[in-house]
């Protein structure tokens, strides 16, 4: 049994996992020569297919896909087109999207929340989409010019277990009219050039602060800002958030909490968005995504609202979505077929997107099972942190770096050694 397993779960949950993978294992074991000698070809660019491949039972002609979202009707509808001789099932997954795998029909195609990759990317039961059946690895460069593809393979780096569906940049968002009023810049690329620096962006908290406009909802956000540009461990099992760009966006941190420049309200719930309305919170930092939601929240300032790249000169994503084939997917080249029909319909969406520009600005962090439990502890600490002014940013790190890597010692240990780590 994988160390991963007996790590993360406990109970029923463990016991589920282990049923899930001991029996994908045994239908691996039985037909993975056959699997392999059965297949002659690929999937085309076109989306359509070329030749047979799945597990024993499958004929690529029926193709069920479970994802965490509604139907997406429109490119559904087109691939049956393209693709007459195939039916479509959908599945809404409601719950953990690894109990369709244990079915006697499990999925061909997996369509899972990006954050999601991180917890089960220590498990053998995903193909391999950068490996010969398939072209991922070099259709990635089309779809996402000079994307790192590190978090979206195996665990040890070995295999390409998912292609992103869609990668969202996170950006500033801002309130363009507000910051021209008081003097700041206000194009785009202007901005986020003077927010590369720490002082510009204090110092416009500062002075936005005293018209009772805020560029902060909570003294965290700097941190917040910084640490979504790295992981939690790098392959040798060292903790990699204690850098000099963490300790910067600490002591900003610690600036906000002693000069009040926070406005400390959620922007989620109804006191948050009011704030927004109210132009009292004027910069926000999310996902490309949030355009929409300053649409609908903001709806008579929308046109004010404006984004740029985030400050202190970082780049990072937030949501989105990635297609994993199972293992023991009955119809792979269907679902390989898919995915590449998908991606065409949704080129013109990618290449509105503003973070296209800067996909090869994201560092290649490395994502592993224990990035949750580190998460828990991470967000407790700088929660207190950010109010322990008698202490530097440097012993502040330092502590959360102990408590991390005390919790998780043995675990870190066992995830250098099944990951290869150098």
């Amino acid at each position: 049994m994988r160390w991963s397993l007996s790590l993360r779960l406990s109970g029923v949950c463990l016991i589920l996992r282990i049923v899930l993978v001991l029996v994908l294992a045994l239908a691996l074991t039985g037909c993975k020569a056959a699997r392999w000698a059965s297949v002659d070809g690929t999937a085309s660019e076109a989306g359509t297919l070329r030749a047979d491949g799945g597990e024993k039972g499958g004929d690529n002609k029926h193709l069920r896909i479970q994802a965490f979202f509604d139907e997406q009707t429109e490119i559904v509808d087109s691939f049956r087109k393209a693709n007459p001789d195939i039916t479509v099932e959908w599945i809404k997954a409601d719950g953990d999207f690894l109990d369709g795998l244990m079915s006697d029909s499990p999925p061909d195609l997996l369509i899972v929340d990006n954050g999601r990759i991180r917890e089960i990317n220590d498990m053998d039961i995903f193909e391999d989409l950068g490996g010969a059946l398939y072209s991922g690895a070099s259709s990635m460069q089309s779809w996402f010019p000079e994307l790192h593809l590190e978090p979206y393979r195996s665990l040890d780096g070995k295999k390409l277990i998912a292609i992103p569906k869609d990668v969202p940049l996170n950006f500033t968002f801002y309130r363009a009219d507000i910051l021209e009023k008081y003097g700041f810049p206000s194009e785009p690329e202007a901005l986020a050039r003077y927010l590369e620096d720490s002082q510009s962006w204090l110092e416009m908290a500062k002075v936005l602060h005293a018209h009772n406009h805020w560029i902060f909802s909570y003294q965290s956000d700097p941190v917040y800002v910084v640490s979504n540009s790295f992981g939690y461990f790098g392959r040798d099992g060292s903790f990699v958030r204690n850098n000099e760009s963490m300790v910067a966006a600490m002591d900003i941190a610690k600036e906000i909490t002693e000069s009040g420049l926070a406005r400390n309200l959620n922007i989620w719930d109804e006191n948050g968005k009011k704030a927004i309305v109210d132009d009292e919170i004027v910069m926000i930092y999310l996902g490309e995504w949030a355009r929409n939601l300053l649409q609908q929240w903001d709806p008579e300032q929308a046109g004010h609202w404006q984004m740029t790249r985030l400050p202190l000169g970082q780049f990072s994503t937030q949501g989105g979505a990635s297609f994993m084939v199972p293992k023991n997917a009955k119809n792979k080249l269907a679902a390989w077929s898919y995915i590449v029909h998908s991606m065409g319909e949704e080129a013109g969406y990618r290449d509105s997107l503003k973070g296209k520009h800067w996909y090869g600005k994201l560092a290649g962090r490395w994502v592993t099972p224990l990035d949750r439990r580190a998460e828990e502890i991470w967000d407790k600490e700088i929660n207190e942190a950010q109010y322990a002014i008698d202490k530097s940013s440097e012993e502040i790190l330092a502590s959360i770096e102990e408590k991390v890597t005390f919790a998780l010692n043995k675990d870190l240990m066992n995830m250098y050694e099944v990951s290869g780590g150098q």
